[in-house]
């Protein structure tokens, strides 16, 4: 700030200097002037329209009322025009935004521009609640009000909420929702939304390592079932400048080389984050379901597992180790197979009482040897 003001001294000397001018809090007395102007230079009638705002600050900011807005407002004047014409006039307006029905109740208390009786409130039929909200004030201006501009003939105004009308049709029963989303909206994601949210975590940094990856996952697809105790060479030829072999394994007796979840899948289905086998458990509705009408991210355990070591073997290769043994064994949580899901996605998630169930027993064990170069 200070700085600012050592380039324009003047901004401290500045003074507020007052005028009349104020925000308009509506259109309808905007008109009188420019009809005057163009009484004697149009023929008749003299049909106007124009879209602007309005700012009604000491106004409460609910359902149905915005501290700013738009209004649609228009005027004709005729030699000769009736409140029932201008009634008319806006039922073939509503009919053609799609609303058949419209209610018109005169005001109790006319505002000094319309001639006494002659301003009438708007309300239209909102479909999801059945209330009726009103959406326009239309009417006939005071022969005082236009004889202070001496506007000769009879003028019929009318003025909708834009906002308000948007709402209606839209389906919103809270216009904050409409004109603040980012403050009152409700956050919905499709599963189509929470797929492209769900995403391998950690990834190698170099090309050597998503080659070694696809090496890994081929291996594993290839040797799934292989009866354990065995091992697999995944890898052998250089990685970053060094000679790798790399092995997937199991140890442990009775077993098979990948564990029964290592291929599952990540699936959305109506909210929830599912590790689903390709087949099997086809007695869980579930399952079945999710398999059928989900969405498939395209991501499997296995994926989320090679990715992972193939970066820690970056590391170990810049440490300058000799060794490498990453071992997964029962997955609890989509970070045990190094799958990310994003902090947006996991509370519209919890908020909304759905599961991520990425879990279940794994079993993938990868060991390498980081030779010299």
């Amino acid at each position: 700030a200070t700085a600012i003001l050592a380039l324009f001294p003047e901004l401290a000397t500045l003074t507020p200097v007052p005028t009349r001018l104020t925000l308009r809090s509506h259109m309808t007395a905007l008109w009188f002037p420019v009809l005057a102007a163009l009484q004697d230079k149009r023929s008749l009638p003299i049909k106007l329209f124009s879209v602007g705002l309005k700012w009604r600050r000491e106004q409460r900011l609910d359902e149905t009322h915005l501290y700013d807005s738009h209004v649609a407002s228009l005027v004709v004047m005729a030699e000769q025009i009736s409140l029932e014409d201008g009634v008319e006039l806006v039922k073939a307006i509503l009919a053609d935004l799609g609303f058949k029905e419209a209610r018109f109740v005169v005001k109790e208390a006319t505002s000094k521009y319309y001639a006494p009786g002659m301003e009438v409130e708007v309300f239209v039929r909102h479909p999801r609640t059945g209330e009726w909200i009103e959406v326009g004030d239309i009417g006939l201006y005071s022969p005082v009000s236009l004889s202070n501009y001496y506007i000769r003939y009879p003028v019929f105004n009318a003025g909708f909420g834009v906002e308000r009308i948007a709402m209606i049709l839209e389906g919103y029963e809270d216009i904050r929702v409409l004109a603040y989303p980012q403050l009152y909206a409700e956050v919905e994601f499709t599963d189509e939304q929470l797929a492209e949210m769900v995403r391998i975590g950690v990834r190698p940094l170099a090309p050597d390592g998503f080659r070694l990856a696809e090496a890994i996952v081929k291996a594993a697809e290839e040797n799934k079932d292989l009866p354990s105790p065995c091992e697999v060479l995944a890898y052998e030829g250089p990685f970053l400048g060094r000679e790798v072999r790399v092995w997937l394994y199991e140890h442990e007796p009775n077993a098979r080389l990948l564990g029964p979840a290592a291929l599952n899948r990540i699936y959305i289905y109506q909210g929830n984050v599912l590790g689903l086998p390709d087949k099997g458990l086809e007695h869980v509705p579930e399952v079945v379901e999710a398999r059928a009408r989900g969405v498939r991210t395209g991501i499997r355990y296995i994926d989320g597992i090679a990715m992972l070591a193939a970066r820690r073997l970056e590391e170990a290769v810049q440490a300058g180790q000799e060794t490498l043994d990453l071992r997964v064994r029962m997955a609890k949580r989509p970070s045990d197979v190094n799958i990310a899901i994003d902090d947006v996605a996991r509370r519209y998630i919890t908020s909304r009482r759905k599961r991520i169930e990425v879990k279940g027993p794994v079993f993938v064990g990868i060991r390498a040897e980081i030779g010299t170069s």
